[in-house]
């Protein structure tokens, strides 16, 4: 029951993308265009390369990909607190944030339709909204690729809040990660994961 909506005012909307990619979540190990299983969710992702946002809003069903990307201020991902048909599977490569990212709150987590994938080597600067850095209630967050890559590393100052959250690879956080989902309903998985690696991926 987390409200975001005090940070979703004087933002501009980011325009759609003529340059749509196919990759898969979650997806095989070192390939983002291939199913790691049957289960995997196909997406078809907006994709946006060596751009600069300030104060920006992603609509959702954008299933963006941004590559060599700058943050200033505010991200807000848009998505749905009570439908099942809008939301935002988000992947970050090697991009920097010099501000925080916060997302709408969605009713349930569903970690395969919501979600901030951070993959490559973040930067965050964040000297906006100093108490998070992330904050993402109800969206599946994942610091790191899911195959961890040697020399990759990210590193963040104050809090991260997600629904779930996983720490991959080479990671320093600097304040607190607060996982808001109840776990309680499930014996294995969905649960956060610190230092979490392809083999021991949930449970």
């Amino acid at each position: 029951d987390y409200n975001t909506d005090m940070y979703d005012t004087g933002l501009t909307n980011i325009p759609t993308s003529s340059e749509v990619r196919t990759e898969y979540f979650p997806h095989a190990p070192g390939n983002y265009g291939s199913p790691a299983s049957s289960s995997s969710r196909k997406l078809y992702r907006k994709v946006y390369r060596d751009q600069h946002f300030t104060n920006a809003k992603l609509p959702y069903n954008y299933n963006a990909l941004f590559v060599n990307c700058t943050f200033d201020e505010t991200l807000f991902i848009d998505a749905s607190k009570t439908t099942s048909s809008y939301y935002n599977n988000v992947r970050f490569d090697n991009c920097t944030f010099n501000g925080p990212i916060v997302t709408d709150t969605p009713s349930s987590l569903k970690w395969q339709y919501n979600c901030l994938y951070f993959t490559g080597s973040a930067t965050f600067n964040n000297d906006t909204l100093t108490e998070a850095t992330i904050l993402a209630p109800h969206f599946n967050v994942n610091l790191g690729n899911t195959t961890p890559i040697a020399g990759n590393e990210n590193v963040l100052t104050g809090a991260i809040v997600g629904g779930i959250v996983d720490v991959r690879g080479n990671a320093n956080v600097y304040g607190t990660i607060i996982s808001m989902c109840d776990t309680t309903s499930w014996t294995s998985g969905y649960v956060t994961n610190i230092g979490v690696s392809l083999t021991d991926g949930g449970s």
